[in-house]
């Protein structure tokens, strides 16, 4: 489970869930990194074994980047957190939000990759394919060049929300299975993890749509690669157990 803030913070909530169901569930933490208890929040997190990793949600219009307009990821003064991260063998996910916006930031999240090279890295959303790759080069180029970090050793994407990415357009998201092919030619399958970001998504369609869809989208790869995309690449990324929850199988 990975928290998106429109409620603010639900780090309790989602540990109470992880507790209760085990073996179904795994959270990250939410976490504010320019606040001025972040470090007591951080240490907190980090007490709580459950956790799986720690999110930073960037986006501009419902992120971190909206909250704090100045924000930036190769700030200095946040070298403590990517090392405490790091040192913990927890796992960073980054929401940069949408290609263009303030958030979107490439070269730092390089930086802290190549720097903190045994921090693992979830970037969310797959880069946000939209509609934009198709129409501009810039935007085009952009959104391969945030894949190109999978060449990293220690960073990985998720492939949640995709179809929000194309609407209106309808199930099973056409649109959406071809960045994800785009995607797949770019990068390969072995750093992509499966995703939907449901409840979220429930306007678009529930579980069981997204992820038939998903599955058919890539229906062209081995089943190896399948199973890679959905259920073992996630274990890499998050250093989780056999004995932990494993996502969906082809």
């Amino acid at each position: 489970m990975l928290q998106e803030p429109f409620y603010g913070e639900c780090n309790r909530f989602a540990l109470d869930a992880v507790r209760q169901h085990p073996n179904q569930l795994s959270a990250a933490a939410y976490l504010d990194s320019w606040k001025q208890t972040a470090q007591q929040d951080l240490a907190w997190i980090l007490e709580q074994e459950e956790f799986c990793g720690i999110k930073l949600e960037c986006s501009d219009m419902s992120g971190l980047c909206g909250i704090h307009p100045d924000a930036r990821l190769d700030d200095p003064q946040l070298d403590w957190l990517w090392t405490e991260i790091s040192d913990e063998k927890s796992t960073l996910t980054l929401d940069l939000g949408a290609i263009g916006a303030r958030s979107y930031q490439t070269t730092a999240t390089r930086k802290i990759a190549e720097t903190w090279d045994q921090l693992h890295l979830v970037i969310a959303h797959l880069a946000q394919p939209r509609p934009a790759v198709d129409s501009s080069n810039m935007a085009r180029q952009a959104w391969y060049e945030q894949l190109d970090l999978s060449k990293l050793p220690n960073v990985w994407f998720d492939t949640a929300a995709l179809p929000a990415y194309v609407a209106p357009e309808p199930y099973p998201f056409p649109t959406a299975g071809r960045y994800l092919k785009m995607a797949i030619d770019h990068m390969g399958p072995q750093k992509m993890l499966f995703g939907t970001d449901t409840p979220g998504l429930l306007m678009h369609a529930n579980y069981p749509q997204l992820l038939q869809s998903f599955q058919e989208h890539i229906g062209f790869l081995s089943l190896e690669d399948q199973r890679q995309i959905l259920s073992q690449n996630v274990k890499k990324a998050y250093r989780m157990s056999d004995q932990m929850l494993a996502p969906a199988e082809p």
